[in-house]
Order: C-alpha cells, then sequence, then structure tokens
C-alpha cells in the first residue's frame, strides 16, 4: 500500500482526537471577545445611551473619577492603568490566561467622560476589547496546526458590563446600599434560575475574569 495512503486516516484520526480541544479553544477566544460584535438585541440609539450613560446630583467631576479609579483597582489592581484628560478617563485592564492548550492576551479598556453641567454630573461609558489568542499541539510526530484569532478594538456590547459597572459607581456615590461582587451580580440575576452555579466565565469578562474582586472598605 502506498505511504500516502496511510497518511490520509492518520491524519484524519489525529484532528478528531483534537477536535474538542480545538473546539475548547475557539469558544474560549470568543467568550474572551467581550462579547463584542452586534448585540443579541440590536438596541436603538436612545436606549444604547440609557445603557451607556449616567447622571448624577450632589457630586462633582473629581469626586466621580476617584470614584472610578476604585471600582477598577478594587477589580484588578496590578492589571489596571489610567490615562487622564480634563474630562475623560482611559482605563485599560491587561488580561493572559494559559487555557489547556491555548493562551489568550490583551486587553480591556474603558472610555470613560465625564462632565459637570447645571449642578450635574454627566458620565458616559465605552468598552472595547483588544484580545488575541493561538494554539497548537503535537500529537505524537505529527504537528497540528495552530489556530489563532482575536479582536482589536471590537466594542463590548454586554449589558452586564454596564449594569454592573454602574451598580458599583451608584455604590460609591451613596446612591446604593450595596456593592456588588461578580459572584454576587451573577447571583442576584439569576435568581430565579433554580441550581444556579456562579463560575467567572458567566459575568461580564471586562470586570470579572481573571480579577481579585476585592470590596471596598
Amino acid at each position: 500500500t502506498d505511504d500516502s495512503d496511510q497518511e490520509v486516516p492518520e491524519a484524519k484520526n489525529i484532528l478528531e482526537k483534537n477536535m474538542k480541544k480545538i473546539i475548547i479553544f475557539l469558544v474560549a477566544l470568543a467568550i474572551l471577545g467581550g462579547c463584542s460584535g452586534v448585540p443579541k438585541k440590536q438596541y436603538t440609539r436612545a436606549e444604547w445611551l440609557d445603557i451607556t450613560s449616567r447622571t448624577y446630583e450632589g457630586t462633582s467631576a473629581g469626586d466621580v473619577f476617584s470614584d472610578i479609579e476604585t471600582i477598577f483597582k478594587m477589580a484588578d489592581e496590578e492589571d489596571v492603568t489610567f490615562v487622564h484628560t480634563e474630562n475623560s478617563i482611559i482605563v485599560d485592564r491587561k488580561i493572559s490566561m494559559y487555557l489547556v492548550i491555548a493562551y489568550v492576551s490583551g486587553f480591556y479598556r474603558w472610555h470613560i467622560s465625564v462632565h459637570e453641567k447645571e449642578g450635574r454630573v454627566i458620565v458616559s461609558s465605552h468598552v472595547e476589547s483588544f484580545l488575541n489568542g493561538s494554539s497548537g499541539a503535537m500529537v505524537g510526530n505529527t504537528y497540528i496546526p495552530s489556530s489563532s484569532g482575536g479582536s482589536g478594538g471590537a466594542p463590548v456590547t454586554n449589558v452586564d458590563s454596564y449594569k454592573l459597572f454602574w451598580s458599583r459607581l451608584d455604590f460609591l456615590q451613596g446612591k446604593s446600599a450595596k456593592w456588588y461582587t461578580c459572584e454576587g451580580y451573577m447571583k442576584h440575576k439569576n435568581v430565579d434560575k433554580k441550581g444556579y452555579e456562579y463560575s467567572s466565565w458567566d459575568g461580564p469578562e471586562d470586570l470579572c475574569l481573571n480579577v481579585s474582586d476585592n470590596v471596598p472598605e
């Protein structure tokens, strides 16, 4: 029998044995993409602005900027950096993970603007994900070609990212009595789901994946 004829079924068996690993990697990378792309629901402009902005009274822009820093320091102080402008703050949170046969790295970027107007403070936010991943494996003497993918500046459309952010800012601004941890937020959201068990993969990745998730004193 021709050696090339034997190589075909052998290569097929290798791919079949590793398909589960490849699928796990691709799914993980899709999750890490921050739920970017088109939202499950196509929001109107008014609806999306309502999701991504808030107005606070009885405070100052300086206090709001300070509270925003606290939110991200509580989440992951070692991996966040801040860039300030007169009316905005850019927050980058680095992330890197080994996922059995894959490696994912990159960062999430929050653009947050803060403006004082007529005794009120108007806060607007926008989140993007910059993530990349790669995988590859040796099976015997055969190399399974690496898979790669990622998102460069993809908008995060997971509304839970914004809901959790605003709930924490509300707490620090004295508008709410409860600070939600990632686990607490997701359990509250899924309170009607019998037998629900929390996983950090469930929550908004930009605030909950690979974080310290500390609570302010």
